[in-house]
């Protein structure tokens, strides 16, 4: 069987931070918490249980030792919070989501009645914490239940996305701003690196039979891709490769892997030699 990469595939640059955040500490001699799954990645999460890290739920639950705070973020209340309670918390926070609060503040100082809208879930963890501490200043827009036919568009407005989302789902959403609004100010706050894995993803399912996507179910970004590649080719959302339906894949002579930019080196790699050995 012939196995063709992605692009661009695998740990982004947020990821590789946290986890260095996490390794670090691991190294103090104290006791280590994980504030929130770091990452979503089974495979990641289990080997740094093994390594003592502790998991919990909030940064006062970081107990005599070391709180990192996951790469999805929590609102910067609660990290200050436990901080100025003394506690010892690592903010490993992306960078872009942080980047989502700060331009909402921005936006609401130069603009003060606008409305201001992100779109994505309103469950996901990064939404939460770009939002949580912004007072009801910003409404979040649920791409997956949006009807432009019965909603009420504001002249004027301020749209942003969440980092993982899809790029066409948000501009789908966008250009309906556009055609019902006066001034509409976007920001296209989609990670730069997630924009990426979606065009190498789409490019790779165009040119092979059939295409396995490795990484959490729970991560965000690592749905994104397989809903882009079914869209064009039988595709296969797996945690590890030993998920997959075996005779169903022996079927195919080109296979594409892409991965989420939580999944990490070691499962691709072993994709990739259990494939090419079929």
């Amino acid at each position: 069987m012939k196995v063709v990469l992605a692009r661009e595939y695998g740990f982004c640059l947020g990821v590789r931070r946290v986890l260095k955040m996490l390794d670090n500490s691991l190294t103090s001699g104290k006791k280590v918490y994980s504030i929130g799954e770091v990452i979503h990645n089974p495979v990641v999460i289990e080997h740094y249980k093994q390594r003592g890290v502790e998991f919990v739920n909030s940064p006062l639950e970081a107990k005599d030792g070391i709180g990192v705070v996951r790469a999805h973020g929590l609102p910067q209340s609660c990290i200050d919070e436990a901080q100025n309670k003394g506690f010892e918390i690592v903010d490993g926070t992306c960078v872009f989501v942080r980047h989502i609060s700060k331009i909402i503040t921005q936006e609401r100082s130069r603009l003060p009645d606008i409305s201001v809208f992100l779109v994505g879930e309103p469950e996901h963890p990064e939404v939460i914490a770009a939002t949580s501490d912004l007072d009801g200043q910003v409404i979040v827009l649920d791409y997956r239940t949006f009807d432009p036919s019965s909603f009420s568009f504001p002249q004027k407005a301020v749209i942003l996305s969440q980092t993982t989302l899809e790029e066409e789902k948000f501009l789908s959403v966008v250009s309906a701003f556009v055609r019902e609004g006066q001034e509409i100010f976007v920001y296209n706050t989609i990670c730069p690196s997630t924009r990426r894995r979606q065009r190498a993803a789409r490019e790779l399912a165009k040119q092979v039979d059939a295409v396995i996507v490795l990484g959490g179910k729970k991560s965000s970004n690592t749905r994104r891709l397989y809903e882009i590649c079914r869209a064009f080719k039988p595709s296969y959302l797996v945690e590890r490769v030993t998920e997959l339906p075996l005779e169903e894949i022996k079927t195919y002579q080109v296979v594409g892997i892409t991965a989420g930019a939580s999944t990490p080196d070691e499962v691709i790699q072993e994709a990739v030699h259990y494939l090419e050995k079929l």
